[in-house]
């Protein structure tokens, strides 16, 4: 990830995916972690990066996507698209599985991977606090990248102030 690129960054939990493993088995539960796979690869762009995190967690990072209606189509059009119920045998009953979508969206630089990913997961919490089946999109806000330049940067407009004051206190005592 370049620091001075902007973008978004879809963190995507599959709703009800242990349910469905537990209802009809590992291969039902790897077709549909196939089959979310499939639906990111048609609905994103060959430029945009797309991964299984692990279990049933996928991320999408899209750069230069900077468009709020452009995410709010991708974002519902997986929605849609992955919304499904599965039978279960036997039983008058249902396993649907949907998704949570946490989106970190940065139109100025980032710090990190991790400031960008620590802010989808933030949304995907929210989301998941909703009900399910949503998405949530939260701001990247241009913050220092670590304590250190923070620190660095108060030190050296401490040390402007003190210079300005010595050149303003010279500056006194030349006209006594």
């Amino acid at each position: 990830m370049n620091k001075s690129q902007t973008g978004a960054l879809f963190l995507i939990d599959l709703d009800n995916f242990k349910p469905l493993n537990d209802a009809l088995g590992h291969p039902k539960g790897d077709e549909c972690l196939q089959r979310t796979a499939r639906i990111l690869k048609e609905i994103f762009r060959e430029t945009d990066i797309v991964a299984r995190l692990g279990g049933d967690e996928f991320i999408v990072y899209a750069p230069t996507m900077q468009a709020m209606n452009v995410i709010q189509v991708k974002a519902e059009s997986f929605l849609q698209r992955i919304l499904i119920d599965y039978p279960v045998p036997g039983k008058n009953d249902v396993v649907r599985v949907s998704a949570s979508i946490g989106i970190a969206l940065c139109s100025e630089d980032y710090a990190s991977y991790e400031h960008l990913y620590s802010i989808a997961d933030s949304a995907l919490y929210e989301a998941k606090q909703q009900g399910r089946n949503t998405y949530v999109i939260q701001q990247c806000e241009l913050r220092e990248q670590n304590s250190w330049e923070k620190q660095k940067k108060e030190k050296n407009e401490s040390l402007r102030k003190m210079q300005e004051n010595k050149e303003k206190n010279e500056k006194n005592k030349d006209f006594s």
